[in-house]
């Protein structure tokens, strides 16, 4: 057997690998049902799309996700459990879609409105797309990634290749014209349903911690962010074990980005206090700089990522750059 081959079996043996490919192949099938129907179908259509801004307004529905939105979807996806994403993305597409084919046979596609939502459409593709890829590392080794990434990306496109071929072959069954594209766009949204029901098949816990999960981790099941959608982000506590000599309880992650999913968000600053702790307290030197030193850059990072907080002017917890603080919710106010 050939190195490739046998890279090619270790990577589809991963049961995780193969619930994120379910996900992919059945959302690009839909994408180009969806795609063809609109896009080939009607969009493009010199009949239809007469002038040159109906012509222009297509091109932007199909191309300016990846220009505007593609940049950023990996950013959000840090902030975001990528688990939901797969699921919430897939339920907005579906949603978004059924509205989409009631508008689209009753205004026609030229109407803003049906435009604006097909945008809606493709740029929650982004997300879905670019969630998938950053799951792969935690669902193969790092060695396989290259194999993982081709594997999933060829099949990606020939799914959505059968789609668009699929949707040419409804269009005879269902009908043409806007009224055809219609029902195609509904057939698309109920396989985006399916989608997102393999996509919720990857908790299969509902993001609860397993009996077996906090038994292998008892560390790290400790963290308040710890769960099954957000497993991936900790060291497991098998990887990296140490000696406990008095009771300390190392939460690690090593991931870029989105890091704050595993220390609870706080963003306290230190007061001057803790500068000068261990001479005041008789265990060390004092920290060469100071609170006034580092209080600019404070500010300068809580500006940048955005903290939220309550100036309360307490010495001991100097105030910072804040957003306005969160709204109590009904456990906090009980």
């Amino acid at each position: 057997m050939t190195s490739s081959g046998h890279a090619l079996r270790e990577v589809v043996a991963s049961s995780g690998f193969r619930g994120l490919m379910a996900v992919r192949l059945s959302g690009q099938l839909a994408d180009g049902l969806f795609q063809a129907a609109m896009f080939a179908a009607v969009f493009f259509n010199p009949e239809r799309a007469t002038s040159a801004g109906e012509a222009a307004a297509a091109f932007a529905t199909l191309l300016l996700p990846y220009s505007v939105v593609g940049p950023f979807a990996g950013v959000f996806l840090d902030r975001w459990r990528r688990q939901r994403v797969l699921v919430n993305a897939n339920l907005v597409r579906a949603a978004v879609i059924t509205v989409f084919a009631l508008l689209l046979d009753l205004q026609g596609p030229t109407s803003p409105a049906v435009v604006g939502l097909a945008l809606v459409v493709v740029s929650a593709n982004r997300f879905i797309l670019s969630g998938l890829s950053a799951a792969l590392p935690h669902v193969v080794a790092p060695v396989r990634l290259v194999t993982a990434n081709s594997v999933s990306t060829t099949l990606g496109a020939g799914a959505a290749a059968v789609g668009g071929s699929l949707a040419i072959g409804l269009r005879a069954v269902l009908g043409k014209g806007d009224t055809g594209a219609a029902r195609i766009a509904l057939v698309a949204a109920a396989v985006y349903v399916c989608a997102l029901m393999l996509g919720n098949a990857q908790l299969p816990h509902r993001g609860a911690l397993p009996l077996k999960m906090k038994r292998d981790n008892p560390l790290i099941s400790k963290a308040a962010g710890y769960g099954e959608d957000t497993a991936h982000f900790f060291v497991k506590d098998a990887d990296h074990p140490y000696v406990q000599e008095k009771p300390f309880d190392w939460i690690r992650g090593y991931q870029v980005g989105g890091k704050s999913l595993i220390w609870g968000r706080a963003c306290q600053r230190w007061s001057k206090f803790e500068f000068t702790a261990p001479e005041r307290q008789g265990y060390g030197i004092n920290w060469p700089i100071g609170y006034d030193d580092v209080a600019p850059w404070y500010s300068h990072v809580e500006k940048f990522i955005g903290v939220c907080g309550n100036a309360d002017h307490l010495e001991a917890m100097p105030d910072g750059e804040f957003l306005p603080p969160f709204d109590f919710n009904c456990v906090a106010v009980g």
